[in-house]
């Protein structure tokens, strides 16, 4: 009875900080220790058959619970702030395409010839990079074992969820790799679209590694990527998914 109420107090205690990002992995280690006294004293209550067995039980699940609150918590913050920051890419890599057209074909001088040239050169070479990743893509990049159906969450029940493999079959490493996920209803229409970041060895907090020829990456055993926000309508199993953009590793 005692180690039940122990590890009861150190769950608790853990729920209170959890919830905050990052703060809350401070306490995961208050909560593991909480999570093995409520498993000694779970033993001691089954050599006495099974007597106060509940409190320690009810001790481990509060200290499991605790530790999967911490770990959403810190993880959620992640996820907003790689997308923020990836929205923030796009959109400085798009200013500065637009400042360097403006500049070499700004109003105030008409562009020599030189420039001209240099504009196309680079014009024919972002083409044909971008025709390198779309053949790569479609040629080299191979997903599989895709299994999207609900799943459930401890903290978020029942919830639509994604496990799968991508192996890559080329010869260059993948540094980033985003995935569309189209979901439909059972009349086979497009009701929503979710991004999917998979690969991403810029990310802030988390950053993977790379997806290096002939290596193949997965979700880690025993969990999935949820998607909380899919309708209702949604029939499980149907969907497409297609491959958005990739980036090699310089």
């Amino acid at each position: 009875m005692t180690l039940g109420i122990v590890s009861v107090a150190l769950g608790s205690i853990t729920l209170l900080f959890g919830w905050l990002p990052f703060v809350g992995l401070l306490a995961i280690p208050i909560a593991a220790l909480g999570a093995m006294v409520a498993l000694i004293g779970g033993i001691v209550a089954i050599g006495k058959g099974f007597k106060g067995f509940g409190m320690p039980a009810t001790g481990g699940l509060i200290c499991i619970f605790a530790i999967t609150v911490s770990m959403t918590s810190t993880k959620t913050v992640v996820d907003v702030i790689n997308d923020s920051n990836n929205q923030l890419d796009s959109s400085q890599n798009a200013e500065a395409t637009f400042s360097n057209n403006r500049s070499a074909n700004g109003n105030s001088n008409p562009p020599t010839n030189g420039q001209l040239e240099t504009n196309s050169n680079d014009l024919e070479l972002n083409t044909a990079q971008n025709n390198d990743k779309q053949k790569y893509m479609k040629d080299k990049i191979r997903i599989y074992d895709l299994e999207l159906r609900y799943m459930t969450s401890v903290l978020n029940g029942k919830v639509p969820g994604l496990t799968l493999k991508i192996k890559n079959e080329g010869n260059q490493t993948i540094s980033y790799l985003k995935l569309n996920l189209f979901f439909k209803d059972r009349n086979g229409n497009v009701i929503h679209e979710e991004e999917y970041i998979t690969i991403n060895t810029k990310s802030l907090f988390e950053p993977d590694k790379p997806l290096k020829p002939g290596y193949i990456w997965q979700n880690e055993k025993v969990t999935f990527s949820s998607f909380k926000s899919v309708p209702d309508e949604w029939v499980e199993g149907s969907f497409d998914f297609e491959i958005a953009d990739l980036e090699f590793d310089s």
